[in-house]
C-alpha cells in the first residue's frame, strides 16, 4: 500500500488529533472543516497536531483521583455534569483538561466531552484576555483561576455544546469523518457517579466515595 493510500484510508478516523481540531474549527468557525482542510494542521499522517495549533491539552479517561485536586473541584464538575455520562476536570496552571468517563459511556459521550472542552477553553482564553492590559508583547494564552468563573464557563459552554451538538454530529456524518466509533489513546479508566434525582436539585455532590472505578470496562 503507498503512502498516499494509507493516509487516505486512516483519514476519515476520528482520532485524538482529529476530533480535536475538528472541534476546534467547529467552535471558532461553526463549521466541520472536510479531510483536504485538515492536512496543513497536522503532522505524520493525522497522528500528531502541527505545533503551531494554539489548543489546551487534553487527557481522556484519567482516574478521578488523579484528575481532581480536591472535593470543591470535583464538586463543580457534578454541579454541572451529574447527568452527563462525562466529568471535566479543569487545571487553569497548565491549561489542560482531564475527561473523567461513566462506566456508560460511548464514543457519542467522548465527542460530546472534547466538543465541550474546546468550546470551554475559548471561553476561558476570552474571559482572560477581558482581564488583562493592553500589551504589545505576545503572552502565553492562559486561563483564569477563579472558582466561580470556572463553574460558570463550564455552565455555559455545556449549555453551547447540548445546543450545537445535533448539527456537528450530522455536520461529521455529511464530511464522511467516521463518528460511529473514537480512537483515542487514553488510560481505559471509567467511574460511576450517582445521577441528580428528581426533586433533589439543590443536592451538594463532592463526595469522592461517589466515584467507584471500574478497571474492566476499558474501552469506549
Amino acid at each position: 500500500m503507498t503512502l498516499a493510500l494509507l493516509r487516505a484510508a486512516r483519514f476519515e478516523v476520528l482520532n485524538q488529533t482529529k476530533l480535536t481540531l475538528i472541534s476546534k474549527e467547529f467552535v471558532a468557525r461553526a463549521r466541520v472543516p472536510s479531510m483536504e482542510e485538515m492536512h496543513p494542521h497536522e503532522r505524520w499522517f493525522g497522528e500528531w497536531i502541527q505545533p503551531k495549533e494554539d489548543v489546551p491539552l487534553l487527557k481522556l479517561g484519567v482516574p478521578a483521583t488523579k484528575s481532581f485536586a480536591d472535593s470543591q473541584s470535583l464538586a463543580m464538575a457534578l454541579n454541572v455534569m451529574r447527568n452527563d455520562n462525562y466529568l471535566l476536570a479543569l487545571h487553569p496552571e497548565t491549561r489542560s483538561i482531564s475527561v473523567v468517563l461513566h462506566t456508560d459511556s460511548g464514543h457519542k459521550d467522548i465527542i460530546k466531552a472534547i466538543l465541550h472542552a474546546m468550546r470551554l477553553d475559548k471561553e476561558l482564553c476570552s474571559s482572560h484576555e477581558e482581564n488583562q492590559p493592553p500589551s504589545d508583547s505576545p503572552t502565553r494564552i492562559r486561563w483564569p483561576s477563579d472558582p466561580s468563573l470556572l463553574q460558570s464557563r463550564l455552565a455555559s459552554s455545556r449549555t453551547w455544546m447540548h445546543d450545537n451538538f445535533p448539527r456537528f454530529a450530522a455536520e461529521l456524518d455529511s464530511m464522511d469523518w467516521q463518528s460511529d466509533a473514537v480512537f483515542w489513546g487514553d488510560s481505559g479508566n471509567r467511574v460511576k457517579w450517582e445521577r441528580e434525582v428528581e426533586g433533589d436539585k439543590d443536592r451538594q455532590a463532592g463526595d469522592a466515595e461517589e466515584l467507584e472505578p471500574n478497571p474492566d470496562k476499558k474501552n469506549a
